[in-house]
């Protein structure tokens, strides 16, 4: 074999060990079907002290460094919902318990995710669901995917909302643009409950639910990632970040009967659609505009 052949021969292997090395990332990196990769990174979390109508557990700012996951495209469906408590009779904690889903209608009876007070397809996202409803269906469907599911934690949602342009809202600067990117507290809600003043002044064309995607994609791949329902996130919930974790992680102290949501519903006007804005929840509670989101590891 000559000098020039041993050289060629050593390229072609070198070129075969890049393709498998590359093939083998791409196998680690390729998210269920389903889901999106969020590719990681460092942002600022939180909000500013000039940052209109902050509240302060969105404080202080800080910075966060994200590892790379994977986020279900969609909010979960009333329709996938369904296969599961088909397959397994899994009852919610809103339907055990003697409170319901929050609010209960002011003539009587029960809403429940099958039954949220308004027309819902299987395509609607599932409502009244809580954070331990969340985390059944996620093992049940981990189990179908051969994959461990999760719910993502605060500081990956902020992430992802933040990740294409890092401005308050999700989809820029202007507050009456939220209507062209989900489903927001808008005039037809206003028309639906008058006494509600943090309404936009926009029409997304929907007074409770959307189908999951009816609006444009995110710039991560998502859709409805704000509005249409707040989801739950792994974090216990702090009233402020002095101690919240730096690698992404769910904060595990603070208040753990107490769990945080993120990204705002279909009666939440643009000042509780910001990136930064957070409510509180106990575990076990559900509630009209409480959804999932699941999420999985890289």
């Amino acid at each position: 074999m000559t000098q020039k052949h041993f050289v060629r021969l050593i390229q072609c292997c070198s070129t075969c060990l890049l393709c498998v090395a590359a093939s083998t990332v791409y196998t680690q990196v390729n998210p269920a079907a389903g889901f999106v990769l969020i590719e990681g990174g460092s942002f600022t979390m939180g909000s500013s002290d000039s940052e209109a109508g902050r509240d302060d557990d969105e404080g202080p700012q800080h910075q966060v460094a994200v590892a790379s996951f994977a986020l279900a495209r969609t909010e979960l469906t009333r329709g996938e919902f369904a296969e599961f408590v088909t397959a397994t009779g899994y009852q919610t904690d809103t339907e055990r318990s003697p409170t319901g889903c929050a609010p209960q209608p002011e003539e009587g009876g029960r809403t429940s995710w099958n039954a949220p007070g308004w027309e819902q397809t299987d395509a609607h996202p599932v409502v009244c669901v809580s954070r331990n409803d969340a985390y059944a269906y996620a093992e049940w469907k981990g189990r179908q995917l051969g994959r461990s599911l999760r719910i993502p934690t605060e500081a990956e949602y902020e992430y992802a909302l933040r990740k294409t342009n890092r401005t308050v809202y999700p989809w820029g600067i202007d507050a009456d643009r939220g209507c062209v990117f989900g489903n927001i507290g808008d005039v037809n809600f206003k028309n639906f409950r008058p006494e509600i003043t943090s309404t936009g002044n926009c029409d997304d064309g929907y007074t409770f639910t959307a189908p999951v995607g009816s609006f444009r994609p995110d710039g991560v791949g998502t859709v409805d990632l704000s509005g249409n329902v707040w989801e739950w996130s792994a974090d216990c919930f702090v009233d402020n970040y002095a101690a919240a974790p730096a690698d992404g992680s769910a904060m595990m102290g603070g208040d753990c009967a107490l769990g945080v949501l993120r990204g705002a519903s279909f009666d939440d006007g643009p000042r509780y659609q910001r990136s930064a804005n957070r409510v509180r929840s106990a575990p076990d509670r559900g509630a009209w505009v409480f959804g999932i989101r699941l999420a999985h590891d890289m």
